[in-house]
């Protein structure tokens, strides 16, 4: 009685059939990743053990973001390596020279890329501000804040400027060949009439492209590669 009385209630919230997919993706999830381990988990003692590691990885994360350490892929009982220091040495190595490589550590904004390029940095410098005296004839005055308004205007239509952008997103590396998935782009900003920098941001180019191999002239691009 208490059972039916908390699956009504649930279902007058939850479509049913929403319940029972989720149901069959959980346990299509059990289904795969038993089939995947059982390719190197092989006899009856290790076929049981499959399906039990399956069972727990789909019960115990509940997001892809959630990751499995050494210690507790060891507790699920995977099989994992021993530790080396050399290798890990090795792996941390080639993880900051990615890091380095890809800018990891250095977030993409549009404005402050843009800044950045010397050529750039004075056409969308902010003009000085027009100070008059107080005692300034308002005739000359006014002729003074028409001819300073439409240098405004010239100046927002001429003093654009275009700056180029390339992001590496995405690295394959093999000991045969290495691809970057990268984004290359052009900015264009100015400052308009109200003192704002107006930008806008063009992809121009997306998608994977092979790397040569190493060469005394490219190794500087190689950098990120471990040898």
């Amino acid at each position: 009685m208490h059972a039916s009385a908390v699956i009504e209630k649930l279902f007058s919230v939850v479509d049913p059939v929403i319940v029972g997919a989720a149901k069959r993706a959980s346990e299509l999830s059990s289904s795969v990743g038993e089939r995947l381990l059982s390719m190197h988990m092989r006899g009856a003692k290790e076929k049981a053990r499959a399906k039990q590691i399956a069972d727990n990885l789909n019960k115990s994360f509940f997001a892809h973001g959630d990751a499995v350490s050494r210690s507790r892929a060891r507790q699920l009982n995977l099989k994992i390596a021993g530790d080396n220091p050399a290798l890990e040495k090795l792996i941390w190595e080639a993880f900051l020279a990615l890091e380095s490589y890809m800018e990891l550590r250095k977030p993409f904004v549009p404005l402050q890329h843009c800044m950045s390029d010397p050529q750039a940095a004075e056409p969308l410098a902010p003009s000085a501000p027009l100070v008059l005296p107080a005692n300034t004839p308002p005739q000359f005055a006014g002729q003074v804040w028409q001819a300073a308004a439409q240098n405004a205007l010239q100046n927002a239509g001429n003093r654009g400027i275009e700056v180029n952008y390339t992001l590496i997103n995405g690295l394959l590396e093999s000991s045969r060949v290495s691809s970057e998935y990268r984004t290359k782009g052009k900015l264009f900003a100015y400052r308009n009439v109200t003192g704002e920098i107006a930008l806008s941001v063009t992809d121009t180019e997306t998608g994977w492209n092979r790397l040569d191999e190493p060469t005394a002239e490219n190794y500087g691009e190689w950098t990120w590669c471990g040898a």
